[in-house]
């Protein structure tokens, strides 16, 4: 019978946690004036048509909560999750994590019960050695219309976040070797949404950003991490909408990292997911990265979920919807894969850095090619959507150094994208323009058909024609296509509005958990 981590709200802090916690809980208070301030940002964002629906709204009384009393469970401090029993206490605080805990199993399950290219041929490393390869002609455009609901409604959803996964990776080969020939097949697929010029608008929180940012709709914060801050704040999530149009889904959350880091364990059960599998779930038998940073190999890692997805009482409905969302490890900063895990070999002249990274994603690349096409052996997930993006970018300060190098020049990318890959979307393109992270949370509700859930999130749709061509990266600075001074604005303003959103736990007190 696998054993694992229940995502119950019983849960107590160490005495040093709950004053860490104290100390780092900085909240903004919640006002009428707040929730006229995000409704306005929100109708001018919109097309014409939904402006004038929420307007009527507004004047009705209808777009705002703000006179209604707090909905929903408080939260003392007594709500929040002890330290690991490992005695991880410093790995807590360095990361900002704050949470484990004791769970209550289900008796028979131990799960709760649910609530309502083509390659290049380069041989050489050069300023011209690293051409990438078309892909097949798809529309650039988008369509005219944000659709209500869009064919092929998928009722089973697979979401892979991958470490550092930068875009220029793809549809690249090096010294003859293709560095990502799986995620390149998914490329030229038929059903394939494929979208390379995602900036990264994580900041402190990093990798925990970037589910917020995905999964939630929201930018991080402007200061520390959300999910040290703010753990307990009320989020929605694209798991909370797939719930609802489907109710009775499972929804699972398999990291091979410590439940305590970035505090995964309160952020699983507050966006929705039944159950967290992490670190202490997996047989880590097989490693990659350094010293107390080891964690189990991507390989391993999928082999293992999928053992545990055989399991009956992981995916008793073989016909049910199910919302399953993968992070992987092995191309974590700094890049360490063993030996016998390399499959591509790299002239010893390139940076050490660099050569590390692209054979470390080289080797998840494979991993992740084996793991889906598990996935589509599985007749209970074989129609599933799968969603592949990067968590962040990977280079950070060492980037300027290795795009100017002469085995980076014309390789290494200048700028912090990473990609977004839809196989098996409903709607199948190529978007070329400049999004931001922020774009995939509405853009993947339209896929999913889930139009009809309270929140459309702070950024805009690729499937939608009026989409800007352009995002504000974490440093507010434009990045992509020139846009009208009104747009920019109202993109950076995003930033503090987002951050208010949280700190006042908005959708707490405008009942719309």
């Amino acid at each position: 019978m696998l054993v694992h981590r229940q995502l119950s709200a019983t849960t107590t802090y160490s005495l040093f946690g709950t004053l860490l916690y104290e100390a780092l809980r900085e909240r903004v208070e919640f006002t009428p004036e707040l929730a006229g301030e995000v409704e306005r940002w929100l109708a001018a964002g919109r097309p014409a048509a939904d402006a004038e629906e929420a307007a009527e709204e507004l004047s009705a009384g209808g777009g705002s909560a703000a006179g209604e009393e707090a909905t929903g469970r408080g939260h003392s401090t007594a709500d929040a999750l002890s330290t690991d029993s490992d005695g991880e206490e410093a790995d807590a605080l360095r990361t900002g994590a704050l949470a484990d805990a004791p769970h209550a199993a289900h008796p028979d399950t131990g799960l709760k019960p649910h609530s309502a290219a083509q390659p290049g041929t380069d041989s050489s490393i050069g300023p011209d050695a690293h051409s990438p390869a078309p892909l097949a002609t798809r529309p650039s455009a988008h369509p005219a219309t944000r659709p209500k609901t869009l064919p092929g409604d998928r009722r089973r959803v697979v979401v892979i976040f991958v470490e550092s996964l930068e875009s220029w990776v793809l549809e690249r080969s090096v010294e003859g070797q293709e560095l990502t020939p799986c995620l390149n097949r998914l490329l030229h697929e038929e059903r394939t949404l494929y979208a390379p010029q995602v900036v990264t608008q994580v900041k402190g929180g990093r990798s925990i950003d970037a589910q917020l940012l995905v999964t939630a709709g929201l930018l991080p914060l402007e200061n520390g991490c959300w999910s040290a801050r703010c753990p307990h704040t009320a989020y929605p999530s694209l798991v909370k909408a797939f719930r609802q149009r489907h109710p009775g889904a499972r929804a699972l959350l398999f990291t091979p990292d410590k439940e305590i880091v970035w505090n995964q364990m309160i952020v699983a059960r507050e966006f929705g997911f039944d159950s967290l599998l992490s670190h202490k779930h997996f047989r880590n038998d097989r490693t990659t990265g350094t010293g107390s940073r080891r964690r189990l190999c991507d390989g391993a890692f999928f082999d293992q979920c999928l053992e545990k997805l055989a399991e009956p009482q992981m995916l008793p409905d073989t016909a049910g919807a199910c919302y399953l969302q993968f992070v992987t490890y092995s191309s974590h900063h700094p890049f360490v894969i063993p030996e016998e895990l390399h499959r591509i070999r790299l002239r010893q002249e390139m940076p050490r850095r660099l050569r590390d990274y692209l054979t470390a994603v080289n080797y998840v690349d494979h991993a992740l090619g084996e793991f889906i096409a598990a996935l589509r052996r599985n007749p209970r997930l074989s129609d599933a959507m799968i969603v592949i993006t990067g968590d962040h970018e990977g280079l950070a300060s060492e980037r300027p150094a290795l795009a100017s190098s002469a085995a980076g020049r014309g390789l290494v990318s200048e700028g912090r994208f990473t990609p977004l890959i839809v196989v098996n979307a409903p709607a199948a393109m190529r978007c070329t323009d400049t999004v931001g992270q922020i774009d995939i949370y509405p853009t993947l509700l339209d896929l999913l058909g889930l139009d009809d859930y309270h929140w459309h999130g702070l950024g805009r749709s690729l499937l939608r024609a009026d989409a800007p061509r352009a995002a504000v990266d974490p440093r507010l600075e434009r990045v992509g296509a020139a846009v009208d001074s009104t747009t920019e604005q109202h993109l950076r303003q995003a930033w503090s509005l987002s951050d208010r959103i949280i700190r006042s736990d908005y959708f707490r007190h405008t009942g719309r958990e």
